[in-house]
């Protein structure tokens, strides 16, 4: 049975998608309303859900509403149709807790026919494949989740088996920018196997199983494309040369000068508190990001560190394909909007749970840092704001890794030259301890930011 990438696609946090709405409502009830995909069903069009109380992914997508046949995520600005190639990556199966396991040729019979179905449906689109993911590349992944197979059961006097009986089945298709891995779309539903699951030498059974596959690829395109339309890109929508880097993405925003403006404006913490609405579905309302290191932790964060970090990610400086849409100047505004956003964070304590390590090696964790962290973030992980150091203390683990290693690796391109170099000289033993240390450092003060000085005062 085919457990890889089961991460992908949420099944072992919440059902198929980890969504989430800031007003409250449980986990249960949004992972039920995910599962459910005709539950939104409905005379009106779809609509993709925006503001503050709007259901978003772990990853970015907003879930769209009244859609008929199945459960659809997309990105607020959507451009998938600027992608011309795509990539099937591997399909997943995983079985239902309880349900009879397949074994692995009749795992292979299964993905074999979803993935020829998803091929024909995407090449209907006028699309190609092509054999590697890259630049401008659709990456493509299916998943068969919580596969529900009935027992064997006597019928008539004679044995009936699994194969031959009756079965549901949760589908889920998942496309991701080819060079990046952005999220650009997830769609599900839960379709039964009528006429019964059959793999195998009955050709009868196989077909059966193919027009179920064939339906849900029907189905998307039918939701797709009504729902498309309603998709408003925003003015600064990436096209898939422009995440790969083959166009310019510049808008004409030159981080440097639009640091220095914000750094000169007094901050209206108010308007920034309005602004923030639309980051709180990520990094949630009280700036406590996500504990598995999804979203970072921006509560007590420097001012000047939030305002060069965003003035990066809208000039192009900082890969964050996930940040683009809510960093533009159509969602926050110019340099006035920068500095009232990033002067509400630094408002906000540092509260809730943080996610750590292993903590298996805090004393070694505590000696890197001591020798090689300490003279630049500080002898508690507080940063330097005039520095424009971040604060790491108390920071989520899962998110110092993800970023240590893209600084590592070259591809967080806003990285102090200092930090790059430390990064090539650690041994993962020392990274991991280290980082897991940071993430358990308790902040002193109360969390508050040491520059959150009253919205009325003039910024430094």
């Amino acid at each position: 049975m085919q457990q890889a990438r089961s991460d992908r696609y949420g099944v072992r946090r919440s059902g198929i998608f980890r969504a989430r709405r800031p007003s409250g409502v449980g986990v249960g009830a949004v992972t039920l309303a995910l599962a459910i995909g005709l539950a939104c069903a409905g005379p009106t069009e779809p609509q993709i859900q925006t503001g503050p109380d709007a259901i978003v992914t772990g990853d970015g997508l907003h879930r769209v509403d009244r859609v008929p046949h199945g459960t659809l995520f997309m990105k607020r600005d959507y451009a998938f149709g600027t992608y011309e190639r795509f990539f099937l990556g591997e399909t997943v199966v995983l079985i239902k807790p309880g349900s009879r396991v397949l074994d692995r040729d009749e795992v292979e019979s299964v993905k074999a026919r979803f993935d020829s179905v998803a091929r024909q449906a995407i090449a209907e689109t006028g699309r190609t494949e092509v054999a590697e993911r890259g630049p401008c590349v659709a990456a493509v992944y299916l998943a068969l989740v919580n596969l529900d197979l009935a027992d064997t059961f006597q019928s008539t006097g004679s044995r009936m088996t699994v194969m031959d009986s009756f079965g549901e089945v949760t589908l889920v298709l998942d496309i991701r920018d080819g060079q990046t891995d952005e999220p650009l779309l997830r769609y599900a539903g839960r379709r039964s196997l009528g006429g019964g699951f059959g793999v195998g030498t009955d050709p009868a059974k196989g077909a059966a199983l193919t027009a179920t596959f064939r339906k849900f690829a029907n189905d998307f395109q039918s939701d797709f494309t009504r729902a498309l339309p309603r998709v408003a890109p925003t003015s600064r929508t990436l096209t898939c040369e422009q995440r790969a880097g083959l166009e310019p993405f510049t808008p004409g925003v030159d981080a440097r000068q639009e640091l220095e403006k914000a750094l000169r404006l007094s901050p209206d913490r108010a308007a920034g508190e309005r602004i923030y609405a639309s980051c709180a579905g990520c990094h949630q309302p009280g700036g406590e990001g996500l504990p598995d290191g999804s979203v970072p932790r921006l509560a007590g964060q420097h001012w000047k560190v939030v305002l060069k970090q965003l003035a990066d990610i809208r000039a192009g400086n900082r890969d964050n394909p996930t940040m683009y849409s809510f960093a533009y100047e159509s969602r926050i505004g110019g340099p006035q909007g920068v500095a009232d956003v990033a002067d509400y964070i630094r408002s906000l304590e540092m509260r809730g749970a943080t996610g750590t390590g292993s903590g298996e090696d805090l004393e070694l964790g505590e000696q890197v840092y001591a020798s090689r962290c300490a003279r630049c973030h500080g002898p508690d992980g507080r940063g330097d704001g005039d520095r424009y150091i971040p604060r790491i203390e108390s920071q989520h683990y899962g998110y110092l890794v993800r970023q240590f290693q893209s600084i590592k690796d070259g591809r967080r391109q806003n990285a102090d030259p200092e930090m790059a170099t430390l990064a090539a000289e650690l041994e993962p033993r020392e990274v991991v301890a280290v980082l897991d240390y940071l993430s358990r450092l308790d902040p002193p003060d109360g969390g508050q930011s040491a520059d959150a000085r009253p919205p009325s005062e003039p910024s430094d």
